[in-house]
């Protein structure tokens, strides 16, 4: 048990080593809130009620509003032990072992409100001259706690070498700010006196410095502090210990600097204005302006040089690509053409197939229907002659395929001779070619018909085997426009259907012929092929329509030559 402190008519709080507590006459109570294993020094209640203790951890704590609050030196208080607490004249005095401290009342509601975060904290008399604490004097050490009292304005308080009678109305702060020197310089390892280098320039090589200084004051000097900063290298002021009157910069850079230092007195108080020293310390060469101009403009020329170099790089890398890719889209064009080429062409008589002729042909129609429209081209026809080789299986049965192709070959030969440019020779499948003839007087047609027959007839037909046979060829024949008059009456694909039901027709009668159905005024326009299911003689017989073909044919039909 420390300290005693009556509260209210019967009960008291007492202070020890581990805690307040309170009694009631019969058991003890520990006050909650404060930080557990406190060892309580002393313990005071405030005019308006309020508990004060303190502890032998150097720190105070208040009550207000039912919560305890701190009050150590983060919130302003010089850090004591205290072994007394008294209130008197706005302010909480505190001695204790460091010395006499005092905070003004008003500022702990303010500080547990949250409306200041530090209070104004004042240590009078210190006992072991610690910095800015106020006088040193024998004070307040080695009488054990919870002593000292107050009678009047002065404190009684218990010390080593007796009582100390403390006037807390006759106060005299010191307001005597103490001044600073500097009194030397070491530079290169030499000493020279700070007034023979003020506003004077050091060689390039010093760049390591050492500035002494002191701080004169004839009260309480030990209790003097100093802070010291360069000017142009020190972003704030830097402390010096309370021993220590030397400053010492390593590695400084080039460059204008100003040295300045100042002091504070025992109650803090700082000099009006801080003792300064300007000088600069030469660069070398590379740290100068000029050679940084030089290294900059070096460093953007070989950029730019760099840069050009890229660019040019870079432009010959497009060019080389461009060319690889112009020479790549040029050979795919190329292998698609032949692509187009292989799809649209026959691999054994060189001849064009189906496909060719459905990509061309519709486009070759509009173009001729636009002509017929000008004029040039009336009275004229484009002819779609569909011709077969007669008994061609018989040559594959009986000398082989081989000699099959080979007819095939010399037949696509004999029918490329027929044509003019412009026309058109299709394999359509098998035996059977296409032949498309430009346009051409409808007088001609029956010529050209017998042309094509006659030169299949006389020519001798190489097998392959030593031997040769000649052949024949039966050629059906259909005219565009089939409807004078009518372009759009039968497209193309209903031409070569029609031809095919000519050539079948001369098939029928005796074969080495060619026919070719014309409509007459009767012929259904609408639906032709459909009407000819039933076989073209039934409407040649009731006069829906007329043929025209070779002497074979009619010798057949028992009808004229047209």
């Amino acid at each position: 048990m420390r300290f005693v402190l009556p509260d209210g008519p019967r009960g008291l709080l007492v202070g020890s080593q581990t805690g307040v507590f309170a009694f009631d006459g019969a058991r003890f109570t520990r006050r909650s809130g404060l930080t557990d294993g406190l060892d309580i020094t002393a313990m005071q209640r405030l005019s308006d009620g309020r508990l004060v203790v303190g502890a032998l951890s150097e720190a105070v704590y208040f009550e207000h509003d039912g919560r305890w609050h701190l009050l150590g030196a983060d919130e302003g208080m010089p850090s004591n032990s205290p072994f007394a607490l008294v209130e008197h004249d706005g302010y909480l005095w505190v001695p204790g072992i460091r010395g006499i401290a005092r905070v003004p009342v008003e500022d702990l509601a303010a500080l547990a409100e949250g409306r200041i975060t530090h209070v104004r904290g004042q240590m009078v008399l210190n006992e072991r001259g610690d910095p800015m604490a106020g006088q040193q004097g024998y004070c307040c050490n080695g009488a054990g706690t919870s002593k000292g009292f107050l009678r009047d304005d002065t404190l009684w308080l218990p010390t080593r070498d007796g009582v100390v009678a403390f006037d807390t109305a006759a106060i005299r702060p010191n307001t005597v700010a103490p001044p600073v020197a500097i009194e030397r310089v070491m530079a290169q390892g030499q000493w020279q006196a700070a007034h023979a280098l003020a506003d004077g320039e050091l060689p390039a090589a010093a760049r390591d410095l050492t500035f002494d200084f002191t701080v004169l004051s004839f009260q309480d000097p030990r209790s003097n502090s100093v802070e010291y900063r360069l000017v142009g290298y020190d972003a704030d002021w830097q402390p010096a210990a309370l021993t220590n009157r030397s400053a010492r910069y390593t590695n400084l850079p080039p460059g204008d600097y100003v040295f300045e230092v100042r002091g504070r007195n025992n109650t803090g108080m700082a000099s009006d204005a801080p003792a300064r020293l300007a000088f600069s310390i030469r660069p070398l060469l590379h740290e100068t302006r000029a050679f940084a101009i030089t290294l900059a403009v070096l460093a953007l020329a070989l950029l730019a040089l760099g840069l050009h170099y890229l660019q040019g790089r870079h432009r010959r890398q497009r060019l080389a690509l461009e060319a690889v890719v112009q020479q790549r889209t040029e050979a795919l064009a190329a292998a698609n053409d032949r692509l187009r080429e292989a799809s649209q062409t026959d691999p054994l008589t060189g001849l064009r197939n189906r496909r060719y002729m459905a990509s061309q042909i519709p486009a070759d129609l509009s173009y001729y229907d636009r002509q017929i429209r000008k004029g040039p081209e009336q009275g004229k026809v484009m002819v779609f002659a569909l011709v077969d080789i007669d008994h061609f299986k018989a040559i594959n049965d009986t000398h082989g395929h081989r000699a099959g192709d080979l007819v095939l070959q010399q037949f696509a030969h004999i029918l490329r001779g027929l044509v003019r440019s412009g026309d058109y020779v299709v394999r359509w499948g098998g035996e059977e070619f296409l032949l498309v003839f430009r346009p051409m007087p409808a007088a001609q047609v029956a010529l050209m018909g017998e042309r094509v027959r006659a030169a299949v007839a006389s020519h001798a037909f190489d097998l392959g085997n030593g031997q040769s046979q000649h052949l024949t060829c039966s050629i059906g024949l259909a005219e565009y426009p089939l409807f004078a008059g009518r372009h759009d009456a039968a497209g193309w694909e209903t031409l070569v259907e029609l031809a095919d039901q000519a050539l079948y027709f001369v098939k029928t009668r005796g074969r080495d012929g060619w026919a070719a159905f014309r409509p007459t005024a009767t012929t259904p326009t609408d639906d032709l092929l459909r009407a000819m299911q039933a076989g073209p003689e039934v409407l040649l017989a009731d006069g829906r329509l007329s043929m025209v073909g070779s002497e074979s044919v009619y010798a057949d039909t028992g009808e004229t030559t047209a």
